[in-house]
């Protein structure tokens, strides 16, 4: 990250850095506004390329598309990919009383809820594999603060062993889970299909 930019979610600015920004010029509310733009420029693309939130029903008012995608630190290596696991929160997609296939996405209550994917990223290129793995309910979610921190506690709580075997399609070999540095969807490109 750029001198004086600081993570959006860190709460160590100074009041110098509040008042004058660094010695480059960059202000507190300039790189606040350009991490928040890239966020959401970020966001945006993953709703025009993956749809992750998109309602069944076309004729839906106002959707609430998805609105966070984090992409979790762990990964497991498979042909050359690094396959992850990330989450998503907007709007619940999914009609209740329509048929499903062999493998139906999860139907949850409620307006909201949090997806989980499979992500395989190679470089700085990421590309959905599995759109809906399975989901969680976003009762009481109202904020995007907070389905961050939601989002990471769904991520934090699972064993590495259960990553792993969400994250791995191998289901004759083990599944090493490893760390990376790149963790949100902005770090990323995001590209259509299983293209990697």
């Amino acid at each position: 990250m750029a001198k004086g930019k600081k993570d959006i979610d860190s709460n160590e600015f100074t009041a110098t850095e509040r008042t004058y920004g660094d010695s480059f010029g960059v202000s507190f509310f300039q790189a606040l506004a350009e991490q928040i733009a890239e966020r959401f420029f970020t966001v945006g693309r993953a709703n025009e390329v993956w749809r992750l939130h998109e309602p069944e029903d076309k004729s839906s008012e106002n959707p609430a598309l998805c609105q966070l995608f984090l992409v979790d630190r762990r990964f497991v290596e498979e042909d050359g990919l690094e396959m992850r696991l990330a989450i998503s929160f907007g709007g619940n997609p999914f009609l209740r009383d329509v048929p499903r296939g062999f493998l139906p996405p999860p139907i949850l209550p409620g307006k909201f809820i949090f997806g989980i994917h499979i992500v395989g990223t190679k470089g700085r290129q990421i590309a959905m594999y599995d759109q809906w793995a399975d989901a969680r309910e976003a009762a009481g979610c109202e904020t995007i603060g907070r389905a961050f921190e939601i989002a990471e506690a769904i991520l934090s709580g699972m064993s590495d062993a259960e990553y792993a075997n969400r994250a791995c399609s191998e289901l004759d070999g083990p599944c090493n889970v490893q760390l990376s540095d790149q963790r949100q969807v902005e770090d990323f490109e995001i590209v259509a299909g299983e293209s990697l």
